[in-house]
């Protein structure tokens, strides 16, 4: 039985959508632990980002369903996955769905990787706003440090410079995984506090942040 639009996935529910993300997975399309990170980035963002703009980088028109039904029940776990998002933040209650890889010594361990790349690929849809922010406001990628910290751990964004960063130690990495929820939070903060102006920028204060940008791998930032 479905639930109500505004009900929160239980972890029945959320193993059910990790299934389906991951019957369809390619190498395009996000798993549980990316669509969480993108619905954070659109829903702390700097303008409102419709279901319609960030569903298409989740569900590909080109890939059919089993049937209509496969897909309607998708559509409703997305949807509730977002809502869900949406109170926790409301709540000042948030915690990053993270994924799990296998170490070397076979043991089992949390990884932010496919969270980073999914909050990159939400920034993306209002990348005007956020890299024009971080160019005038340096307070914005230090609230973002933990996260851009993991994810050039993971090779997901480089410097500007590019020269990599130097490896977190197990510990570092565990820490800043730590606080990517608190991160979020004054992430959403600084946005309610900070909306969107027209404030000129002047070079000087634009050169200086801009190098402090991390960039994607294959030359996106992280806006």
């Amino acid at each position: 039985m479905s639930g109500a639009l505004t009900d929160p996935l239980d972890d029945t529910e959320l193993d059910e959508l990790h299934e389906i993300l991951l019957s369809r997975f390619e190498d395009s399309e996000l798993l549980l632990d990316a669509v969480h990170g993108l619905l954070a980035a659109v829903a702390i963002g700097p303008d409102a980002v419709a279901p319609s703009e960030w569903i298409p980088l989740v569900i590909e028109d080109d890939k059919p369903f089993e049937d209509t039904e496969q897909a309607e029940r998708m559509l409703r776990l997305l949807l509730r996955l977002y809502n869900g998002v949406v109170r926790d933040l409301d709540r000042l209650v948030f915690e990053p769905i993270l994924g799990q890889i296998e170490t070397e010594d076979g043991e089992p361990a949390l990884s932010a990787r496919g969270w980073c790349e999914g909050f990159a690929l939400g920034v993306d849809l209002r990348a005007d706003a956020w890299e024009a922010r971080m160019k005038s406001d340096p307070r914005l990628l230090e609230l973002l440090a933990p996260v851009v910290q993991l994810a050039e751990d993971e090779g997901v964004f480089s410097s500007e410079d590019g020269e990599d960063a130097p490896p977190l130690s197990e510990a570092e990495y565990e820490d800043a995984m730590n606080q990517i929820g608190r991160a979020v939070l004054d992430v959403q903060s600084y946005w309610r506090e900070n909306p969107i102006d027209d404030e000129p920028v002047t070079m000087e204060e634009a050169a200086t942040t801009a190098r402090k940008i991390p960039r994607l791998r294959g030359g996106k930032s992280l806006h």
